[in-house]
This record gives C-alpha cells, structure tokens and sequence, in this order.
C-alpha cells in the first residue's frame, strides 16, 4: 500500500504576498487586528528547527516578534481589518499574480492544523516534524491531512517516516538537483510505499507508539535516537517481510 491509504500530504497555503499576510505580533499590534483575524501560521522551515513543534515554541516566536501569525481578511469585519486592507491596495499586493486570481484578492486557501510537517527542499535526508500546537504552515512545508484509517495511526506513520526503511523508499520518490539538494512535492510521498499497520498485533502497535514519544524526547543524533529508530526499523522491516510474503 501507499502512504496516501493513510491520508495526504500537500503544499503548505501559499499566499501570494507573505509581506503582507504573514505578519509580526508587533505588526498586528501597530494596526490594532483583532485576534480573529489572526492565524497561528509558520512562515518559514527555520522556525521549526528541530523534529517536534510545540505551543511553547510558538510562544518563543511570538516573544520574539517574529511573523507567526497569517492574516486572514475574511475572518473578521473591522475597521481596523479594512484599513490594513486598504494598506495592502495601495501597496498592490491585490495584483500580485496568485492574489489577483482570488476574490477577493485576500481570501486564503483553507487549512486545518496537521500533526505531520515535512520540509519541501533537503541536504540531508528528509526532515519530518511532529506537529503540537494549533500552527498552519505557508509553503515552506507539505502538511499531512489523515484518512479515517490514518487518523488511527499517526504515531506509527510519524515514526515510520523517520526510519531507515521510510528513508529507503522515500530515496525512490525524491527529485535531486544540483549540490546534493532534494526536493519532495506532495505526491512524490504520497506515492511512497507504506507498511499495512493493521498487520499488527496490539504489543507491537503499542510499542510503536512507546517508542515515537521516546523519539520525540530523544536528542537529535544521539545513541538513545539510534537505538529507539533501530528498533523500530526491525518491527517496520518484519510487517514489510510480512506484508511481501501474503
């Protein structure tokens, strides 16, 4: 089976004008938008460094006045939200080319929050992040909406991905160009093969589970990582004998 029999990855909401729609607490404050209008929303992969993405994260970027929220016009009906409307027009981002194809030209794509983040371009190996805040991305992340199967099992999905055998068939689907950079649209790991979880007794998808919160907790590049992936990679190595063999 595929990784799409658990759900989707696609594009993270591509804007247009992410000086106008990504914007800064300051930046909200400065024109007074209300919080309806406002929507947690990372702008770029490095505000996600690590494997996992926390409300606590969000709350160090925000401290940090950086542009974690997305501006959604359509949400809320101000004078405020009009005047900084108002600003975008006389700045033109209403003819931008995707913005000038929209009506109105600040409606945004409709996302919900995803678990699952992975990042679009790679020199070292695809990078999959869990997701624990209420957070959005723009493009600089695909972002993974699960089937009913799949909502069952994210965990194990999540720790698969960062496995040896996900690295594997995850090479087969990759795009290379010049100095070593990877690039993955959506489908390219949609299309990626994936082990048949319900295979699986309930020991071993417990486990699984165990064994992805380990991960997360886990310093990146550390003997604990090593050894918690190791050991997953043999469980994901037998259902996919297993899988083969039937």
């Amino acid at each position: 089976m595929s990784i799409s029999t658990y759900g989707r990855f696609s594009r993270g909401i591509a804007t247009g004008a992410n000086t106008f729609f990504a914007i800064s607490p300051s930046t909200a404050q400065k024109h007074g938008l209300p919080q309806q209008s406002l929507m947690p929303c990372l702008s770029k992969a490095r505000q996600a460094p690590g494997k996992i993405f926390t409300a606590s994260d969000f709350d160090a970027l925000w401290s940090a006045d950086k542009p974690v929220y997305l501006f959604n016009g359509e949400a809320k009906s101000s004078e405020e939200v009009d005047r900084y409307i108002r600003l975008g027009e006389e700045s033109g981002f209403q003819d931008r080319y995707l913005t000038r194809k929209r009506n109105p030209w600040y409606a945004l794509e409709k996302r919900l929050p995803s678990k699952i983040w992975v990042g679009v371009f790679s020199r070292t190996g695809v990078r999959f992040i869990w997701n624990e805040s209420e957070c959005i991305s723009l493009t600089c992340f695909h972002v993974f909406q699960p089937s009913e199967l799949g909502s069952q099992y994210l965990p194990l999905l999540f720790l698969y991905l960062n496995s040896a055998a996900g690295s594997r068939v995850l090479d087969l689907e990759k795009r290379e160009y010049g100095d070593g950079l990877a690039k993955f649209e959506p489908n390219d790991i949609n299309n990626a093969l994936a082990p048949d979880f319900t295979l699986l007794n309930e020991s071993k998808q417990n486990r699984l589970v165990e064994l992805q919160r380990l991960f997360l907790d886990a310093e990146k590049g550390s003997s604990d990582e090593v050894s918690i992936l190791d050991d997953a990679n043999q469980i994901f190595n037998a259902l996919i004998h297993d899988d083969t063999d039937r």
